[in-house]
């Protein structure tokens, strides 16, 4: 896997709204996002329940 090869010596960084669960599932450094700037609470709600492990919601957040 990519991020496991890379991990520590690149920073990774996903920028696709729809992939924010799998990014930090998989170890990526950050989330970047077009949404960020009109929505920031809904990608804020995204990040603190990506780091609760709250997958349900991080799903229904994306797809808002």
């Amino acid at each position: 896997m990519l991020v496991k090869k890379f991990k520590g010596k690149y920073f990774i960084a996903v920028a696709k709204d729809t992939l924010a669960l799998q990014a930090f599932l998989f170890g990526a450094d950050a989330y970047i996002c077009e949404l960020s700037n009109a929505f920031p609470e809904i990608i804020v709600g995204i990040h603190s329940a990506v780091m609760s492990k709250k997958t349900d919601l991080v799903t229904k957040l994306q797809h808002y």
